[in-house]
């Protein structure tokens, strides 16, 4: 419990190597050897440990990675920030349902509202860069003297089936999760 509310108590997009852990004590010979924090972090498993550097006795994550398979998706920070970002543009866009017209307008108004909530995340460092790409809104860029039978199908299969695709790109730039320090005397 109380290494749950570690993790929940930091923004999504926080790593959550060497953060600290309140409310919680380990007696010094029930702590985790060298041997297996290396084990545990090995199998993706997030050992709880009292860092030699720094001063006093407290608990802290050693590690930031999930228990999963998935390459992409290894990270708790990673996972934590995508899934705010899904739950941000959902909750964010949920009044343009039924509201916003498959027209000109109406794309460029769904296009600028996910631009307005994905923004701030960029300005604050939480993502690197983001792009926005609504085929349908490209097809309606075009003057219609100009648009292709593609472009002309797309809008038509959009009013008919009053669906419209969005491609949201997020770009989340590198951050160290782990860290090897290496202290060697030099003479």
């Amino acid at each position: 419990t109380a290494a749950m509310s570690a993790i929940a108590g930091y923004s999504p997009h926080i790593s959550m190597v060497l953060k600290k852990i309140r409310g919680m004590s380990m007696p010094v010979e029930k702590q985790y050897s060298p041997a297996e924090i290396i084990a545990l972090s090995n199998e993706n498993i997030i050992p709880i440990i009292d860092p030699e550097l720094i001063v006093g006795s407290s608990l802290h994550f050693s590690e930031g990675r999930c228990f999963t398979s998935d390459a992409n998706l290894l990270y708790i920070d990673i996972v934590r920030t995508l899934d705010d970002i899904e739950f941000r543009l959902k909750a964010g866009l949920i009044g343009l349902i039924g509201d916003a017209r498959i027209t000109k307008a109406g794309m460029t108004r769904l296009k600028t509202q996910t631009e307005g909530i994905l923004g701030p995340l960029k300005r604050r460092a939480v993502i690197a860069d983001f792009s926005v790409t609504i085929p349908v809104l490209d097809a309606l860029n075009i003057p219609e003297a100009a648009r292709t039978p593609t472009d002309t199908n797309i809008i038509t299969t959009a009013r008919s089936n009053r669906e419209v695709e969005m491609i949201v790109s997020v770009t989340y730039g590198p951050a160290v999760h782990r860290l090897r320090i290496t202290l060697a005397p030099k003479f």
